[in-house]
């Protein structure tokens, strides 16, 4: 199998713009923050076994508080709009933001975590790797 990694793209935290988050940090243009800050605030969480979810119950557990979930969704779009809503925090993945997501949420680099997601594409070396194919990675290799 051969694998072609594509991007590497960080899981960020995205908050209501009325939570007015102040960072003295900054990396990228996104405030670096404190997932403990939010510990008394309420997540939007996608649905159980999906990675965002199980993600945040770990960072939730590791700084020692357990989220006040406020809504479940399947969706990381009706999550994020339902954090523009200004019903609660949530994880979303960094190409997300840069490429869906509106201006109605604030953006942040959990501080401490290195939280990475790599975007690759595989295929069997023992199979013919059609011209089509071929066209859809060096396009995925562009945009992505």
């Amino acid at each position: 199998t051969t694998s072609i990694l594509l991007a590497e793209e960080r899981i960020l935290l995205a908050a209501p713009k009325s939570y007015n988050i102040k960072s003295e940090q900054f990396i990228d243009g996104y405030p670096v923050i404190s997932i403990s800050d939010f510990s008394d605030k309420p997540f939007v969480m996608l649905s159980e076994g999906q990675m965002l979810r199980e993600l945040s119950m770990s960072l939730c557990s590791k700084y020692g508080f357990i989220p006040d979930i406020a809504l479940e969704c399947r969706s990381l779009q009706t999550a994020n709009s339902m954090t523009e809503a200004g019903i609660g925090v949530t994880l979303v993945p960094e190409l997300f933001v840069k490429h869906s997501a509106g201006d109605k949420a604030q953006y942040c680099i959990i501080k401490d975590q290195d939280i990475v997601r790599k975007i690759a594409v595989s295929y069997r070396n023992d199979r013919y790797l059609t011209k089509d194919a071929q066209v859809l990675i060096d396009l995925l290799k562009e945009m992505i």
